[in-house]
């Protein structure tokens, strides 16, 4: 087996896991309103 390969799929293997961790603490915080709701009230409080 090729040693960069194996290499370049356990750091994948090691980024999914992290944002795996990442988005599990995320949902626990709650889900943010979606962009366009976020960017509609902005626009709204600048006028």
């Amino acid at each position: 087996m090729n040693p960069i390969l194996t290499t370049s799929f356990t750091v994948m293997l090691d980024d999914l896991a992290w944002l795996g961790n990442a988005l599990q603490t995320a949902r626990v915080a709650g889900e943010a309103p979606p962009a366009a709701v976020r960017i509609r009230a902005v626009a709204l409080a600048h006028r």
